[in-house]
């Protein structure tokens, strides 16, 4: 088997699992496959909530009985993740993928998700003050620009 026969059967058993999943996490659903048609076949699949926030699931790259776990941040300079302590890193689970998807969606509920939830919201929060403070600061500017009468900053 080639490597890309090995990544799209990869693939297609991610996205049956995930199919499995969608009815036991509720609020969930499996994100779009937005690629190019020719393009080779993506190592993970998605599920995404209204909020945007995002599980991804692959298989480990050594180890493909392995399901890795973990979730979508939004972009945020210095991201601080609270008072998790330092050195502390972004929650991911791993879970033998031979497992049913009742025990995966178990262990997705139970290990990832609390320790998920409350860092992407912060993430989100954060991300949010930072994109308000460059509007405002981008305001300011423009509003000295037009009182000094210059042109546009």
């Amino acid at each position: 088997m080639t490597l890309l026969e090995e990544q799209i059967t990869l693939y297609q058993a991610l996205t049956v699992l995930a199919d499995q999943l969608i009815p036991l996490l509720p609020g969930w659903s499996i994100k779009p496959d937005t690629r190019e048609p020719d393009s080779d076949p993506p190592f993970q699949v998605i599920l995404v909530r209204k909020d945007g926030a995002e599980i991804h699931l692959s298989t480990h790259w050594r180890d493909h009985t392995r399901l890795e776990v973990s979730g979508y941040y939004p972009v945020v300079p210095f991201f601080r993740e609270g008072n998790r302590g330092a050195g502390a890193t972004r929650p991911d689970i791993s879970v033998s993928i031979t497992r049913p998807a009742t025990a995966i969606a178990n262990e997705i509920t139970r290990r990832f998700l609390p320790a998920y939830v409350p860092l992407y919201t912060n993430a989100v929060a954060q991300h949010q003050q930072q994109t308000d403070h460059k509007a405002a600061v981008k305001a300011l500017a423009e509003q000295i620009a037009a009182t000094l009468g210059t042109a546009d900053i």
